[in-house]
């Protein structure tokens, strides 16, 4: 190829998920064979960032997926680690002073470096004609501080396409208040690129994750179904679980995700449960009112050594008398519910056969056991 085309430009349509778009920020396709009769496709690229073998099969999983090829065969490499050679550099000379952490920033520094990963990134021609305005905000992962150089249009040019959200830069220059007198932000005099490795699991016998809300847990989880099970395949994790309040809205698009990503899915819930009756809510007799099943794999009581209490059928009622959680807004009478329940076992936390019972709702109603 002439020229270095950006990795995801290459797949314009394919929208990967968040996790593996910050990875690849900066990578790009170096050299491209594409068999159309055999339907493969073997794709040579550079990234600033390891990319993990998991991270990597997973990819080509979902790309094969996409496009309907048979098969996607994707290499990457790591060019020179940054500093070792001019074109890291993007504004001013190079940076060779001592990095501090962004939360130390403050105006009594002359002058300070920091490194950080860029979001928000914006460069406008300002209301007066000809001055332009670079504006990004820069995170550690502990703080977070704005980034903001005025410029001519030229400048302005260079770095408006040379400065990326989700990359990560060194940057030194001197902290100042914003205009507002609220808070500290940098004016840069020299901008470079900075080599980060990403946050990676180097534990040699890989967790699972068994109790996990996602956005189906209103008010109490904002985590993205698609985005999480990349992350665990991309850390090596063999399996992953979601353990949702008292749905199971998001077991179809997780067990699909799960699935493109070659990792095994665990469907679970944490269903509530009455100690007596979903209308009686006495303190201390009616409060411990949710159970995770299935994903979680017991009682919260389990793990504070309750575990004779709960094979005590007093503590923990039959779960085929289905109980809606208290902000359901289903008031109908209990023998509704065990009209429908049909004797039928709690839904367990196995895979195999709930995404299909979950896509088609049973013809008994909202409330019918799966």
């Amino acid at each position: 190829m002439a020229e270095k085309l950006p990795f995801f430009t290459l797949f314009e349509s394919f929208q990967a998920p968040r996790q593996l778009r910050l990875l690849l920020h900066d990578a790009y396709v170096t050299g491209a064979v594409l068999d159309r009769e055999a339907r493969t496709i073997e794709v040579q690229a550079t990234s600033g960032e390891a990319v993990p073998d998991a991270a990597v099969k997973s990819l080509e999983h979902m790309l094969a997926e996409q496009y309907d090829l048979r098969r996607v065969q994707l290499h990457f490499s790591q060019p020179a680690a940054a500093g070792k050679s001019g074109s890291d550099l993007l504004y001013g000379k190079e940076i060779k002073g001592r990095v501090i952490p962004v939360s130390e920033l403050n105006l009594k520094m002359g002058m300070a470096v920091v490194e950080g990963r860029v979001f928000g990134m914006e460069c406008y021609e300002t209301r007066r004609p000809g001055q332009w305005c670079l504006n990004f905000n820069m995170t550690d992962e502990h703080g977070s501080v704005a980034v903001r150089k005025y410029m001519d249009e030229k400048e302005a040019k260079v770095l408006g396409d040379a400065v990326r959200d989700g990359m990560w830069l060194r940057v030194q220059g001197k902290p100042t208040l914003t205009f507002d007198g609220k808070d500290v932000q940098l004016q840069p005099v020299s901008i470079m690129r900075a080599f980060h490795t990403g946050r990676k699991d180097t534990a040699p016998e890989k967790r699972v994750e068994l109790h996990l809300h996602t956005q189906m847990s209103t008010m109490d989880a904002l985590t993205d179904v698609g985005k999480v099970v990349a992350q665990a395949a991309a850390w090596g994790h063999p399996a992953i679980a979601i353990t949702d309040h008292g749905v199971m809205y998001g077991c179809v698009q997780f067990y699909k995700a799960a699935k493109k990503a070659g990792i095994k899915p665990i469907i679970g819930c944490e269903v509530y449960v009455a100690t007596r009756t979903r209308f009686d809510k006495v303190n201390r007799i009616d409060g411990n009112n949710h159970l995770p099943e299935g994903g979680a794999g017991g009682h919260h009581g389990d793990r504070r050594g309750g575990a004779e209490k709960r094979r005590d059928h007093r503590a923990v009622p039959d779960l085929r008398e289905s109980q809606s959680p208290p902000d359901a807004g289903d008031h109908r009478p209990d023998r509704y519910h065990r009209r429908h329940a049909g004797g039928r076992a709690p839904a367990e936390g196995g895979a195999d056969g709930i995404p299909a019972i979950c896509e088609r709702p049973p013809a008994g109603g909202a409330q019918r056991r799966i």
